[in-house]
């Protein structure tokens, strides 16, 4: 049973007693339809003034206010019933509704003394969504003659003046949670293979409580982490009110965190020439995958699929002379990246032939010939081979180096 006590001192709309996240559906013989209705329950002692509740109200609800046992110290001491008023009030405090004395019995009202009905308010409203404020108090009754109508006006009630307020809230249950992955990351968003484990949850209520269970709804938590591998989770939650929705249908999906592996097994170094085949293997479990071959810089220079048995190669073109950095990355279904090391190439470091001189002579021909690099060693007659039509006879007779890029050849 949810027994809320009363507070001293919630005599204003700025100090009223709170009674949210107070209810459930225990049995309560004095409220009806208690086990399937949320209600709660105020034991009050009143400190001669008007006391003030508030309530929110998330989704719209019937709400049943019902004053029980009100009763308070006479002259000689013994405890008489009480006449009681409730007026309920929206936040803004513009009153919405009153109950004085209910003309009917219900369970734990006090009878009058005489006659029949009842000292105790009760009150049945239809409430939007918003947070409102509920006044018990005692009721006086004014008319300016006998012929004026009757006026009833809310007054501070006697010390010790005690009474139960119980309420009750009627509303449709939770909708059952939809569950789906926050960020399905990878080469599909709908594949449900991820690196990123959080979900969300559609159909979620303002100030609901929502629950997990991997164990298909055997045990709930307030809490999902998920684990590496295969995962099945469902939700359920429970409103402002204590009500329960269905439990939802399993949500499967496979947490990858693990990056895969990539290797480059092409050599790379000296090189005269800016295209290049690269290759290289990778894990099974991008089989099918995209290699991204890139300079150091991150530019891309070609792609390969890897392969059923984890191979790859592309052909790619070096993008200028000297030291060049070219380095490859794959990533699996969950969109795990991983790069292979790096391999460098050194184009350019075996001369190349970028312009021959001028043929002189009638009998000799000279060459002028520049390269890309510094021929480091130098050349001599034997670095060259004559090679063509009618060439019987011919030979390479002098080099005469000019430069560190430059020389002529007779």
């Amino acid at each position: 049973m949810s027994v809320v006590t009363g507070i001293n001192g919630n005599t204003s709309l700025a100090t009223a007693q709170s009674l949210d996240g107070n209810f459930s559906r225990d049995f309560d013989a004095n409220i009806e339809n208690s086990t399937t209705v949320p209600h709660l329950t105020v034991n009050a002692v009143t400190e001669g003034a008007i006391d003030y509740y508030s309530l929110t109200i998330t989704k719209t609800s019937f709400v049943t206010l019902d004053i029980d046992g009100a009763i308070r110290r006479d002259a000689n001491g013994s405890y008489v019933g009480f006449n009681s008023l409730i007026i309920a009030k929206k936040s803004t405090g513009k009153s919405i509704a009153s109950a004085d004395n209910s003309s009917f019995a219900d369970p734990g009202s006090t009878p009058y003394r005489s006659g029949s009905g009842t000292y105790d308010s009760f009150l049945t409203l239809f409430l939007a969504p918003g947070t409102y404020s509920f006044l018990v108090g005692g009721a006086w009754y004014y008319s300016s003659s006998l012929l004026s109508p009757v006026s009833v006006y809310m007054i501070a009630g006697p010390d010790e003046q005690q009474y139960k307020l119980n309420i009750s809230v009627s509303s449709d249950a939770p909708a059952t949670p939809v569950i789906a992955l926050s960020n399905d990351t990878g080469t599909s968003n709908a594949d449900k293979v991820t690196r990123n484990g959080g979900l969300r949850v559609v159909n979620a209520e303002t100030n609901a409580t929502l629950e997990y269970s991997i164990d298909g709804g055997t045990t709930w938590s307030r809490s999902f982490t998920a684990r590496e591998g295969a995962n099945s989770v469902r939700a359920r939650q429970t409103d402002a009110y204590g009500q329960t929705s269905a439990a939802s249908a399993a949500y499967t999906f496979t947490l990858d965190t693990q990056a895969p592996t990539i290797t480059i097994t092409s050599t790379g170094g000296a090189v005269d020439q800016a295209r290049q085949i690269v290759a290289g293997t990778a894990s099974l479990d991008v089989v099918g995958q995209t290699v991204r071959v890139m300079t150091g810089s991150g530019a891309l220079l070609g792609t390969a699929v890897v392969g059923t048995d984890g191979t790859w190669a592309t052909s790619i073109n070096l993008p200028g002379f000297g030291n060049q950095i070219v380095m490859a990355s794959v990533s699996d279904a969950a969109g795990n990246e991983k790069f292979g090391t790096n391999l460098v190439y050194n184009y350019g470091a075996v001369p190349l032939l970028t312009s021959p001189g001028a043929i002189t002579g009638a009998n000799l021909v000279h060459y002028t010939l520049t390269f890309n690099t510094a021929v480091v060693n130098g050349l001599t007659t034997n670095s060259f081979l004559i090679d063509g039509w009618d060439v019987t006879g011919a030979a390479v007779t002098s080099v005469t180096r000019v430069s560190g890029t430059s020389s002529t050849v007779t």
